[in-house]
């Protein structure tokens, strides 16, 4: 029995450390790989051996902060490879942290200083507890293991770090904190060729709308559950963006991030610069480059940032993005109930949006972050056909919500929400278009990301649709048939979809005409 009971407590410990193995950011599986002990784990027991001696005690008590960290971040790790394909970093990730148990419990407390503390120290004491339990695990499983022993866990050790550097925590973290320098953006050849772009190109003026929809991928497209949105949805936006006199071109662009961190890819679309890293993100504030909000301020328009989802940000941060409004959470006056991560539906913050920007006499350059379709896909607005009924919000706290059966961590209408939540904010954007978009505008809508695993595929890719639509034909005749259709429905490819960083860049040749350009990607 007690060596059942080890044999369980070592399989424990192996997965506690190791599991981050099974995934990797291209969604391989380990497998075994998971149970082979990681070379910090092989360290933390070749100290407990040694620490037998009696003059070396004290370096069995190393081996409680070392299994402590490594429980982080292998927690940290496996999810981000499971539902971000990507790498954990705990420098720059874990300050995000308190963002998303906010998020899970619904309570703005833990992004508050006193909040973000006691996290910190609740989350240090539980690594500290773990690590203890875990080393007096190992001490009692290795009771009989003598030093004999220890070139063998040495060279196990040697051989992972030669033969999968890849897959060993200490390695990839060196890696990481290898700082790559910010691209230059004028090494970039243009989106357009300039002799594709005729004279009277340009927006001249007139303003431009980006609408980033959360959780819009391209598994619409390929997911079978999500066939009645390409059977019926589309079809039907289609004729009536058409009816109202709008023109389109739609296709998919390749997200830099993927199921979360929708923040890297509104960076990216501003910045032109493919952003798929936090480290990346946090060093552009203080690389001193300019992005699309120069572009458009040096040509006079106003510049709106509407982003629900953002309770605030910080004065560097501010400075790098040259908005002129910041509309963030609580800027909305927004009386009605919770609903998703944004608090508010789509459509109110829409309407606060609108309201503001009719009253003025320039050019009107707007971001819109988008956040009713966002996971769990559990409680979606109804749209409000009569805006003018939307008021304070107040009126969702007497119904137009829907409810479904889902959870942060399960679901059993998954799909149906999923839907509902991109239908709303699609049908939520053709009102404003209607409502407070002029003729002569310029309107992009385009996904931040693929929705989180289980809602896409395993196999699914980063691509996310975008639509771009106007009045005037003749500007959105100059954009690339290659890869994009004539119509509200996206056009598949058989090659690999053009990076989202090409967006900005797009805009900008846009709104320059022959006369403006450059022939490199500078703002």
């Amino acid at each position: 029995m007690d060596r059942l009971k080890d044999f369980g407590a070592i399989l424990v410990i192996l997965l506690l450390t190791g599991s981050f193995r099974w995934f990797s950011p291209e969604q391989s599986q380990g497998g075994l790989l998971s149970l082979v002990p990681v070379p910090e784990l092989l360290l933390v027991m070749i100290l407990l051996v040694v620490s037998r001696t009696k003059s070396l005690g004290w370096l069995g008590r190393l081996g409680v902060p070392i299994l402590g960290w490594l429980l982080l971040w292998n927690a940290g790790e496996s999810f981000y490879r499971y539902f971000y394909r990507e790498r954990f970093s705990p420098v720059h990730d874990l300050r995000y942290l308190s963002g998303l148990v906010s998020m899970l419990s619904g309570s703005d407390f833990w992004m508050t200083s006193a909040g973000t503390v006691l996290l910190a120290v609740f989350l240090f004491l539980v690594v500290l507890v773990l690590g203890r339990l875990l080393s007096g695990w190992l001490q009692h499983i290795l009771k009989d293991l003598d030093g004999r022993w220890i070139p063998l866990l040495l060279i196990a050790a040697a051989l992972q770090l030669v033969l999968i550097p890849g897959e060993v925590p200490s390695a990839i973290l060196a890696e990481g904190a290898d700082l790559e320098p910010v691209p230059v953006l004028s090494s970039v050849q243009s989106a357009i060729p300039e002799e594709a772009i005729p004279e009277e190109a340009g927006f001249a003026d007139a303003d431009v709308h980006i609408f980033i929809i959360e959780s819009y991928g391209h598994t619409l497209f390929s997911n079978p559950s999500y066939r009645e949105v390409r059977t019926r949805l589309y079809p039907v936006l289609d004729r009536e963006l058409e009816a109202d006199g709008w023109q389109m071109r739609s296709g998919f662009m390749r997200s830099p991030a993927f199921g979360g961190r929708s923040w890297l890819a509104d960076a990216t679309i501003l910045t032109g610069i493919q952003i798929d890293t936090q480290e990346l993100y946090d060093r552009l504030p203080a690389s001193g480059g300019r992005n699309l909000t120069h572009f458009f301020e040096d040509a006079g328009y106003f510049r709106l940032l509407a982003a629900p989802g953002t309770s605030q940000a910080g004065e560097q941060w501010r400075n790098y993005y040259r908005f002129d409004r910041y509309l963030f959470r609580y800027d909305f006056d927004y009386q009605g109930p919770f609903v998703s991560f944004g608090a508010m539906p789509d459509q109110f913050l829409l309407y606060r949006s609108g309201e503001l920007i009719k009253e003025l006499e320039e050019p009107v350059f707007a971001v819109y972050t988008l956040v009713s379709s966002h996971v769990p896909f559990e409680v979606i607005p109804e749209y409000v056909p009569d805006w003018d009924l939307l008021g304070d919000g107040s009126i969702f706290s007497r119904g137009n919500l829907r409810r479904f059966d889902n959870s942060w961590l399960s679901g059993s209408e998954y799909p149906e929400g999923f839907i509902a939540g991109i239908s709303y904010s699609l049908q939520s954007i053709r009102g404003y278009l209607n409502r407070y978009v002029e003729d002569g505008a310029l309107a992009v809508i385009i996904g931040d990301h693929q929705p989180r695993i289980p809602i896409s595929e395993r196999d699914s890719t980063y691509s996310v649709p975008v639509h771009f639509l106007s009045r005037r034909p003749e500007l959105l005749d100059i954009l690339p048939d290659a890869w994009l259709s004539r119509s509200f429905l996206p056009k598949e490819i058989s090659g690999e979809h053009p990076d989202m960083a090409e967006l900005a860049f797009l805009l900008r040749d846009l709104a320059g005409g022959a006369g403006e350009f450059d022939g490199v990607r500078v703002f």
